[in-house]
């Protein structure tokens, strides 16, 4: 399978890759762990390709060769599937023919090329990095920042604590995916709102909000009491009934040794929007 194809789109669909770990970490400023989900979920269409990218693409192959020579290997791209955990995959922009040496390929703005040229890679490649090692069992990776006529090599190690940490999170992550359950929202998941009438319907949402959370607490005082007069018996009285009701246990799915392994998504009902508020 060859990268940006029809084929590598959509198994990245169902993978965690490279480029998802800063993501998955919370580090990337570009996109959050819920919007990935609302991509991979295939809810969301993914972000039109920006000049950046466009960029980066077309400068790829010449860094590759830039970086062929400083290193004095040939090196090609690749994907890789790490052996046990399967839905974890790496997209590589080069590889060696002995799979030993691989590096991850930036042509970025001046900022990230400076720091380049200073010894520091960005934190918001470090967790690619470091999927990239994991996936493909390697002791380090090179990052390579160029800008089009030369370029910086940083080697980077394997930090063992970090790739425990990241793969917990990864695995939450698909886990996520695999139960249509998404993660955690941010605050840059959400559209600020600043027009007058937004602010007074908040206000008054508010208002309200706390009227109702005390009722429900008297609320739940009064039924208590009324529950101490019944005796264990269903009541009734000043136009109020208590019925003493048994509700059926749920089915624990997981548990049920004959439905283990199969693949129960033909059974799942639609998704359905709805709205949730809070503070």
């Amino acid at each position: 399978m060859e990268q940006n194809t029809p084929e590598w789109l959509e198994m990245r669909k169902t993978h965690i890759g490279s480029s998802d770990a800063p993501i998955v970490m919370n580090v990337s400023p570009f996109k959050t762990p819920f919007r990935l989900w609302q991509e991979k979920i295939g809810i969301r269409e993914s972000d039109a390709e920006t000049f950046a990218m466009s960029e980066g693409k077309r400068k790829e192959p010449l860094a590759r060769k830039a970086l062929e020579e400083q290193l004095g290997m040939p090196l090609f791209p690749s994907i890789k599937l790490h052996n046990e955990r399967s839905w974890q995959m790496a997209s590589l922009d080069a590889m060696s023919f002995d799979e030993r040496t691989i590096a991850e390929i930036k042509c970025p703005g001046r900022v990230d090329q400076e720091m380049a040229a200073s010894g520091i890679v960005p934190d918001k490649y470090f967790p690619q990095l470091q999927h990239q090692i994991s996936v493909c069992d390697v002791d380090f990776a090179y990052y390579f920042s160029f800008d089009g006529e030369k370029g910086v090599v940083i080697k980077v190690f394997r930090d063992e604590k970090y790739i425990q940490k990241m793969i917990q999170e990864e695995e939450r992550f698909f886990e996520c995916m695999q139960n249509f359950e998404s993660p955690a929202m941010t605050d840059r998941d959400y559209q600020i709102q600043t027009s007058h009438e937004w602010g007074m319907l908040a206000f008054r949402w508010n208002e309200i909000s706390n009227q109702l959370r005390s009722l429900e607490e008297q609320e739940k005082i009064v039924k208590s009491q009324l529950i101490s007069l019944c005796n264990d018996q269903s009541s009734m009285g000043a136009g109020v009934k208590l019925a003493k009701c048994v509700r059926k246990g749920t089915v624990d799915y997981s548990k049920i040794p004959e439905i283990e392994g199969l693949n129960l998504e033909s059974y799942r009902k639609p998704s359905s929007e709805y709205w949730r508020i809070g503070k």
